[in-house]
């Protein structure tokens, strides 16, 4: 249909004709419809005009009117249709009564570019209907005559509730008594209708970006006053969307792009310092794992799968208010220089169809970001806002007892004297005297054999200590303080902001502040030129008592419990060593001396933007932009010689010692660009052409000093009596881009989108530093179509369709060249040598490049309470950018090369519906669910080291983890004898290499994968898979009036993980503990139908070899947030003289349902290629926060 019809609310059978934007308006419809010219129905649609530009209009309408030329040749044509021809050449609007039209005649005309006047007066003679004129809009009356009675006034004026500024052209329509009139807001948002005959009438307001209006109401002889708020329209469809270079109306995105809204920020803002946290579970297809709770911390983000398994990020590219940020440096945390109050919208780009525009940048998707701005003519706004946390671990071990302690010491002592009994190759002379300092054991007569007698009770202390509690910094407080200021005048809007986070770690010692400011303006310095900027800055300092090297003290549940933690004079007790460093007398330092070093971690970031924007002509803008960030971090810890213990019996003297590292990365990027839109009638066209210079810049240093004279004062560079170490390093590497876009849409109903892009990128050789990468998406609302409109239940119904091409650029910078290092003053006459560095140049080295296709349906229905979109998605990467082995020939001992080939498939759900919504309830509920498989399908021959092999291979997901599979437990000697003969009549000489003849009852029986009859190195194959078979959230939101409770749940299914823990803690040395559940679960006689192996000092059978048995299922449900606030009403609000005022509560990580049996199943390693692994590190926190929020 060449002309949408929609009804306008309240006003029976009139229609409305439009050009561009077919939406539809329920509320209190009565069978007005409405066909609008070029209507986006997003917020800046909503600015007021301001008296100038009114006075203008008022100045140049009439010219304006019989400037149009029109050309129309009718011969009895409808009426009707005859108003659309003249809609379309000359962009007026009709409105006019359905039923009334139904007398009118035929239209026969035949005109030559004529006047709009002059084509009204034609159309309409003879016609039973009079036309007026206001502004844009041309109201057609049917010809009533009205009795002569009593008539009435009415008035008022209309503002926005936002703002409360006043409205110019609000359209207003007052219907009843067989009566229509109908009149516009000026200036001053005032209007007025007179000589209205008394009675009863339904009184409309409609106004594009605002919420229309009905009110019934009672004319009379006196004047009656209405004035009126209009609240600003948040349909979804009309949301504006951000993407790359430019913005979008959603209704019209043909690519896969998913949004968290202002609201859903504001709901679920409360417990997160950083936004990569506050989408995990929220946005569709975003896996986010948050790896570590320290503060400050940031999430591990994964947009559709890894594409670069060995090497580089496979995070997304952030772009914060223009200004894109790598989350992959060292040390820096781009993501905490924005506040998050000061979000008003995210946008994750996901498919190549909407991310090749950033080109290498964008490979692994892209997070848009776009901070509060100020409206221009609103009103100064300064909101305000503060936060208090009281944050607990989600979750903590629960150390053994010392009776289970001694008990597990007591095992590993008998079962290791048993094992001395039967094993040829565990002797009692190399391992028996560590036995004897906890054990009584006693040879027997006659034999090689051993008996143990029992425990020393001297070995162990009488006290019990949880180490625990003794290191948790429990209630640990945070403050958050967020104020800013919003508004604009005719010409410019403005923001600023200022923010600050104090807040304490779950352990002693540990603290983060963070401050921060941002600014923004945008100017309209003349009509045709705007200019503006965003600037950001930002400091955080993390203190701690960690050493530099953090091994074990995060982890006091290893800790032996039998020691008292202080002496008589208070200070803090080592811990005798002895057990689990081979006998040798030493003093290790407890958990409560490891958290007393001098750890400071300090960062400086600063990002700005600016922009000029120049508007040629009406449809043809030209722009330039800069943005640059610069980001300073350093890193001082100073490790006390009181911390470090005393290894003097091993051979090693410990000094104090003084560790400063100091990062400096530098992005720059500059970008110019033209944008071009054309519409003729129903075609639009909207063109995008750029180019764009990237650089960056690092230097980095790092010292080590040791031997202080003291550990409170002289603890400077200077003071030190020796340097153990330097090294700085220094780069630069460029990206220089040509970049396009064209878009084009037919009515509404047919989509389509080109994107190209050409990066040429200094990491690369000659040959090789160019890369293009096109898209093309496709899109068919088909819910326009004739054949779905009679469908009442469908709103919207929209198919999608992209391909495209991304790459990467996840590799070193200049590995096609030969560097060298400063080699040994020991040659050359004592003069220092050059030498060639370790790194073998490759001079093909190249890009990674990825195709991609998406299949997409997104849906409204049932007058918009049920929508959502589904997308399927294929994305292929080749070349895959790996470390290789070197010739042992060249010297070098590094090589990079393109070698894999791998895949990504899988499908996004997500759904919303509104339960309920009336006045006073609001009820919806939403979930999003993703599914990604992940494959490495060829690694084209390439030879990789045997780490690499352990986790990449061919036809397996990486990251995968190989091991043994086990069979069972051996419970029969004569079981584990028959086997090793069978070894050795194949020529083998044990059953199990590994473990040789010192496998026993209680040890694993490992699968024989390649039934050759004994185990080796070639019996691992994959045991796990690091990638969930889906994930996703739940989040639901009820209000009623004044009061909000939302909920947030975030789950993960599938996913299997090797716990690094109980490999470590199956060494079995004496003098540490191990967790609970590894002891609980581990083979004794009594208990031999275990799922671990028995208990061995160090291990001698190999059982903590990497296994199945230690793959653990790490699915998850969480309770990620919960919320409730209160907003007052604008009764107590007006009397406390502010604009808002509203109080929350809320809980974050409240409970966690999992079979996993360490801390969190979230948390996994910090590294790409170690996905499979996890080794409980800093755990999560539960907080509490209670919030103050007003605006005045």
């Amino acid at each position: 249909m060449a002309v949408g019809t929609r009804q306008m609310p309240g006003l029976s059978k009139w229609y409305y004709l439009e050009s561009k934007l077919h939406f539809k308006i329920t509320k209190q419809c009565k069978n007005m419809n409405i066909i609008h010219n070029r209507v986006y129905f997003n917020i800046f649609l909503a600015m007021k005009l301001t008296v100038l530009l009114t006075f203008f209009l008022s100045i140049q309408v009439s010219a304006m009117v019989f400037s149009q030329h029109i050309t129309l040749s009718a011969r009895k044509m409808d009426l009707q249709e005859v108003m659309q021809q003249i809609r379309q050449q000359s962009g007026y609007s009709f409105l006019f009564d359905e039923e009334s039209l139904k007398l009118a005649h035929p239209v026969t005309a035949d005109l030559k570019q004529s006047s709009l006047d002059a084509a009204l007066t034609a159309v309409f003679k003879d016609q039973p209907f009079n036309y007026e004129v206001r502004g844009k809009m041309i109201v057609v009356l049917p010809k009533i005559k009205f009795e002569s009675q009593q008539a009435g006034k009415l008035s008022g004026v209309v503002v926005g509730a936002q703002t409360n500024l006043p409205i110019n052209g609000v359209n207003i329509y007052l219907r009843g008594n067989s009566l229509f009139r109908s009149t516009i807001t000026n200036g001053q948002g005032r209007y007025q209708i007179t000589g209205i005959p008394n009675g009863q009438y339904s009184l409309i307001f409609h106004y594009m970006g605002y919420r229309s209006d009905t009110t019934q109401i009672t004319v009379e002889s006196e004047e009656r006053i209405v004035n009126k708020h209009l609240e600003l329209a948040k349909s979804a469809l009309e949301q504006v969307i951000v993407i790359g270079y430019g913005n979008k109306n959603r209704r019209d995105l043909t690519s896969a792009i998913s949004s968290v809204e202002a609201d859903m920020i504001q709901k679920f803002q409360t417990n997160v310092s950083t936004f990569d946290n506050l989408i995990g579970g929220i946005a569709k297809g975003v896996n986010v794992n948050q790896t570590s709770g320290e503060p400050g911390s940031s999430a591990r983000l994964n947009i559709r799968g890894i594409t670069s398994p060995l090497q580089g990020n496979n995070q997304p590219l952030y772009v914060i208010d223009g200004v894109p940020f790598f989350a992959e440096d060292e040390g820096v945390n781009p993501l905490s220089n924005v506040s998050i109050p000061d979000i008003l919208s995210i946008d994750i780009l996901k498919d190549a169809a909407a991310t090749s525009i950033y080109g290498s940048r964008g490979a692994n998707g892209v997070i848009i970001v776009k901070t509060k701005r100020g409206e221009r003519n609103e009103k100064a706004q300064i909101d305000v806002s503060f936060k208090q946390s009281v944050s607990n671990s989600t979750k903590e071990y629960q150390p053994l007892s010392l009776e289970a302690y001694k008990q597990l010491q007591e095992r590993i002592v008998h079962t290791s004297v048993d094992a001395f009994n039967k094993s040829p190759n565990y002797l009692y002379d190399s391992y028996g005297t560590i036995l004897e300092l906890v054990a009584n054991i006693e040879p027997l007569s006659g034999t090689d054999d051993y008996s143990y007698i029992g425990l020393k009770e001297e070995a162990f202390g009488t006290t019990y200590t949880n180490w625990n509690n003794l290191i948790r910094n429990k209630n640990a407080f945070t403050s958050a303080f967020n104020t800013g200021i919003t508004g604009g005048s005719d010409q410019t809007n403005y923001a600023f902001s200022f923010n600050s986070l104090n807040q304490d770690g779950l352990y002693i010692n540990d603290n983060y502040k963070k401050y921060g400011s941002r600014i923004v303006l945008d100017s309209y310095i003349k009509k045709h030129i705007k200019i503006g900027a965003s600037l950001g800055y930002t400091y955080s300092k993390r203190h701690d008592g960690r050493s530099n090297n953090e091994s074990n003290e995060l982890k006091p549940w290893l800790v032996r419990p039998d020691v008292d933690p202080y002496d008589e004079n208070g200070n803090i007790n080592y811990i005798d060593g002895s057990l689990s460093n081979g006998g040798a007398q030493v003093l290790d330092p407890s958990p409560l001396l490891l958290l007393q070093n001098d750890n400071n971690h300090t960062l400086n970031q600063f990002s700005g933007n600016a922009y000029a924007e120049y508007e040629v002509l009406k449809d043809l803008k030209l722009r330039g932009d800069i943005s640059l960030n610069h980001f300073l971090t350093n890193q001082r810890v100073f490790e006390p010689l009181s911390t470090k213990g005393d290894y003097s019996a091993l051979g090693y003297v410990d000094y104090a010692q003084l560790y400063i590292e100091d990062y400096k990365t530098t992005n720059s990027s500059v970008n110019f660009r033209i944008d071009y839109q054309r519409n003729i009638q129903k075609h639009q066209f909207n063109f995008m052409a750029g180019i764009g210079f990237d650089r960056y810049f690092q230097n980095y240093t790092a010292n080590e000093y040791e031997n202080f004279p003291d550990d409170k004062v002289l603890t400077n560079a200077s003071s030190a009596g020796s340097v153990v170490s330097y090294s700085e390093n220094s780069f630069k590497r460029g990206l220089n881009s040509l970049y396009s876009r064209l878009s084009y849409k037919y009515g509404e109903k047919y989509l389509a989108e080109i994107n190209f892009r050409t990066d040429r990128s200094s990491k690369f050789g000659p040959g090789n530093q160019r890369a293009n990468f096109p898209s093309v998406s496709l899109g068919w609302r088909v819910s326009e179509e004739g054949f779905l409109r009679a469908i009442k239940t469908i709103d919207d119904l929209k198919l999608r369709m992209s391909l495209g091409a991304t790459g990467s650029t996840n590799v070193a910078d200049f590995l096609y060249l030969q560097s060298f290092n400063r080699g040994s003053s020991d040659y050359w006459g004592g003069e220092p040598g050059i030498v060639i560095a370790s790194t073998l140049p490759n001079r093909d080295i190249g890009w990674e490049k990825t195709k991609e296709y998406n299949f997409g349906l997104d849906f409204t229905l049932f007058s918009h309470v049920l929508k959502g979109s589904l997308d399927y998605y294929y994305r292929y990467t080749t070349g895959a950018l790996a470390n290789a082995p070197a010739p042992l020939e060249s010297g070098s001992t590094a090589y990079s090369a393109n070698l894999l080939d791998l895949s990504n498939k899988g499908f996004e759900l997500e759904m919303s519906y509104n339960i309920l919504k009336n006045k006073d309830f609001q009820w919806n509920i939403g979930l999003n669910i993703a599914h990604n498989k992940n494959i490495i399908d060829n690694i084209n021959g390439a030879n990789l080291s045997r780490t690499s092999f352990q986790i990449y291979t061919e036809g397996h997901p990486p990251g995968e983890a190989r091991g043994f599979r086990v069979e069972k437990i051996f419970n029969s000697q004569n079981e584990v004898d028959a086997l090793n003969e069978q070894a050795r009549a194949s020529g083998h000489s044990y059953y199990d290499a590994l473990a040789g003849a010192d496998l026993s009852i209680g040890d694993y029986k490992y699968v024989d994968l390649n039934h050759d009859g004994f185990i080796d190195l070639n019996d691992q194959e994959g045991i796990n898979d690091p990638n969930p078979d889906f994930f996703g959230g739940i989040f639901t939101s009820i209000s009623f009036q004044q009061f909000n409770l939302s909920m947030a749940f975030q789950y993960s299914k599938g996913a299997e993980i090797v716990m690094q823990d109980y490999i470590n803690s199956a060494v079995n040395s004496l003098g540490l503990s191990q967790p609970a559940y590894l002891v609980e679960n581990s083979w004794t006689p009594e208990n031999p139908n275990s799922l671990f192996s028995r208990q061995v000092l160090y291990d001698i059978p190999y059982n903590s070899r990497t296994n199945d048995r230690f793959v653990f299922d790490a699915s998850y449900l969480r309770l990620k947030n919960i919320g409730i606030s209160y907003r007052f009403s604008k009764y107590i609000t007006s009397k406390l003289h502010v604009n808002n005022l509203s109080l929350s509560a809320s809980l974050s990580n409240v409970f966690t349902i999992s079979s996993w049996p360490g801390i969190d199943p979230e948390l996994i390693n910090g590294s790409w290629g170690s996905l499979s692994f996890n080794s409980d590190p800093y755990p999560l926190a539960r907080t509490m926060t209670i919030g103050l929020d007003l605006s005045f």
